[in-house]
């Protein structure tokens, strides 16, 4: 019978590899993610051939959003251990904060891999098909992550999300109200229900819907947001506002969130007002299609036809 031979530590350095972790996990968890950084760059520099540290270093780095960081920890883990599932499934993480969705998907195909029981793997690689268009693919993934934790409160909401864009509308409210049975204080679940059933014209049912979301979460900016858009449909317009500015206040970088105010202004032929909303949004984002379209319809009510078509 072959010998097996051991790696020896010498005691002292035994002793302060084992300090250096103790160290760096209480600093983890006080909050010093800094400390716990550096004591895990000593440990890599003592240990180089461990996957451990790596990870570790590199969930404090994702933790803290230095994304390019972590992916390089990341693939210290999984160059060490091709087999660390929850190296691979963080690594997607990084990669899809970083808009690299392809190798996203690609980290979680090999964190499934070697765990194909993780529910989480499972379900962040559905948001990330669902990024790349991939939409079966993404309800698929999101089915498996509820086979695998059927009470995946998160998973069902998503998935009802999902279900909605793909008009499917009846789905899309039983995953809504499954999350809601699962967990009463699921406040999106509310608020994606109470979207769905805006679009519907069930407009009491939405309003109670968002109501139930804001009472869950005062500082849930986009429920004060829908609940102002419904409330201006409603022409409820002392209400529409409040609800408004409470969203804008809450997140001031809130573009639908002006361009929803601008249109209630519009509507109260509040014109100079209006304007100055739509063109806060577009500054926000260039990509707030109603803020565009409905800065043209006011320059129209102006009669400023040329403003209005560069506008469209």
């Amino acid at each position: 019978m072959p010998l097996r031979i051991f790696q020896l530590f010498k005691p002292k350095e035994h002793d302060r590899l084992a300090a250096l972790s103790a160290t760096a996990e209480a600093a983890s968890k006080a909050g010093d993610s800094k400390q716990a950084i550096d004591l895990y760059d000593e440990i890599i520099r003592l240990r180089p051939e461990q996957a451990a540290p790596y990870y570790q270093r590199g969930n404090l780095q994702k933790n803290c959003g230095q994304w390019e960081a972590a992916l390089a920890s990341y693939d210290g883990a999984v160059a060490r251990d091709p087999a660390h599932a929850k190296a691979w499934c963080n690594r997607g993480v990084v990669l899809e904060q970083l808009q690299r969705l392809a190798a996203a998907d690609d980290s979680y195909e090999r964190a499934l891999a070697h765990n194909p029981q993780d529910a989480l793997a499972y379900y962040n690689r559905a948001a990330v098909l669902r990024k790349l268009g991939r939409t079966e693919e993404s309800l698929a993934s999101y089915d498996r992550a509820l086979a695998v934790e059927p009470g995946f409160v998160a998973a069902h909401c998503n998935r009802g999300m999902l279900l909605a864009e793909l008009q499917r509308s009846a789905e899309a409210a039983a995953s809504y109200e499954r999350a809601i049975e699962i967990d009463p204080h699921f406040s999106p679940a509310y608020f994606y229900r109470g979207a769905l059933l805006h679009e519907r014209r069930e407009s009491a049912a939405a309003l109670a819907s968002y109501d139930r979301a804001i009472e869950l979460n005062p500082d849930y900016a986009e429920a004060h947001s829908n609940r102002g858009v419904l409330l201006t449909e409603q022409q409820q317009w002392s209400a529409a506002l409040a609800s408004l500015e409470r969203a804008i206040a809450l997140r001031p970088e809130f573009a639908e969130a002006y361009s929803h105010r601008g249109n209630w202004f519009a509507q109260l032929k509040r014109n100079d007002a209006a304007l100055a909303d739509f063109d806060r949004a577009i500054a926000l984002d260039s990509g707030c299609a109603n803020a565009f379209y409905n800065r043209a319809n006011t320059l129209i009510e102006m009669r400023q036809f040329a403003a209005a078509v560069a506008s469209y």
